[in-house]
């Protein structure tokens, strides 16, 4: 029945003793009116809100750095307007099998993640995880886990870690007066926000592929490495700029990165991780595309002796790429003359 299939014990961990755990996990920002059952877990709605209450930051900050004199009251109409606009729901997974809360941390999120997206579809609205509480059936204990997202961004200060005041002005001058710029700076944004490393490559690559087929490369330019010679296809005929690899290639050559053997691995490799992850839903599947040359890539990375290490350099140097192209192009910096 539905009932034992929710009650069904779920074994997490690969160790032979376990403990039992049963897991409440919080939502905010998803309204639903009614219980949604699930395989082993199930979503309730609570008819709760959450607060987000920044009265006292605000009153602190303007304390510090003005003279006004001025401080604010959350009153109880900004509370219930909050929790109109943050309705809460909850995940409850009654019987789960792991060594360690750490297992249920990990093994918690994912199922979230996927459940979020989903919700995102079916509800127009992605919740956010904001709190795990874990009960431990085995020695009768508790744990509450506050869950924020991470600082992602710079941690170092000064202008030359992007707090140049002439810098952001110039950008955000040139962004508000172009509409292409300004969608490069939105679809950047979006990027820089995806979590999962399998869709960065995808959401990443396609702003490449934006700034590229705005340049109205001449399709039929036969594509060529650093040292003038033509490049050329596993046929061995010159290759030209057809293509999102060819055209992504000739973009970066054009933007000053001139190591071509480096340039032209790296793009081929983004290549074949963003297809399996747009194609198949993730990078382990790109055995599962029919191209040779996507095969050839895939293997370089998946079976190395560090696959993880190769996919962390991957992502890094694409998003440092990608970056150094938009500011580029915002900028519009002069690049390199035709190879024809």
């Amino acid at each position: 029945t539905q009932q034992k299939e929710f009650c069904r014990a779920i074994k997490i961990t690969e160790q032979n003793e376990c403990n039992r755990y049963s897991v409440i996990v919080f939502l905010s920002d998803l309204l639903i009116t009614q219980a949604l059952s699930f395989p082993n877990f199930r979503v309730f709605p609570t008819q709760e809100g959450l607060e987000k209450n920044n009265t006292s930051l605000i009153n602190k900050v303007l304390e510090r750095i003005t003279s006004w004199g001025v401080a604010f009251e959350y009153s109880e109409d900004a509370s219930k307007r909050d929790k109109r606009q943050h309705p809460v729901c909850v995940a409850l997974f009654p019987n789960l099998l792991a060594n360690n809360e750490d297992e249920i941390v990990s093994y918690i999120t994912k199922k979230i993640d996927l459940v979020s997206r989903v919700f995102s579809i079916t509800r127009d609205s992605k919740p956010k995880l904001f709190a795990i509480t874990i009960y431990n059936q085995t020695n009768r204990s508790a744990n509450n886990l506050t869950v924020h997202g991470n600082y992602k961004g710079n941690l170092e200060g000064g202008e030359l870690s992007g707090e140049s005041g002439d810098q952001f002005i110039d950008i955000f001058s040139r962004a508000e007066s172009n509409p292409f710029y300004n969608y490069l700076i939105k679809i950047y944004g979006e990027a820089v926000d995806e979590d999962h490393v399998d869709y960065a490559f995808v959401r990443h690559w396609a702003i490449l592929e934006t700034i590229a087929a705005k340049k109205n490369f001449n399709r039929e330019q036969i594509l060529r490495d650093s040292n003038g010679e033509a490049i050329r296809g596993s046929n061995g005929r010159p290759l030209r700029l057809k293509g999102a690899v060819n055209q992504i290639y000739y973009l970066l050559k054009i933007h000053g990165f001139d190591d071509s053997d480096r340039i032209w691995k790296d793009v081929n490799t983004w290549f074949t991780l963003r297809c399996a992850a747009a194609h198949y839903g993730a990078i382990d599947q790109y055995h599962l595309l029919s191209s040779p040359d996507r095969l050839h890539w895939g293997d370089l990375i998946f079976q190395s002796d560090a696959p993880d290490m190769e996919i962390s350099r991957c992502i890094m140097s694409l998003k440092s790429i990608v970056k150094i192209v938009i500011l580029r192009t915002i900028n519009e910096v002069p690049v390199l003359t035709s190879d024809e």
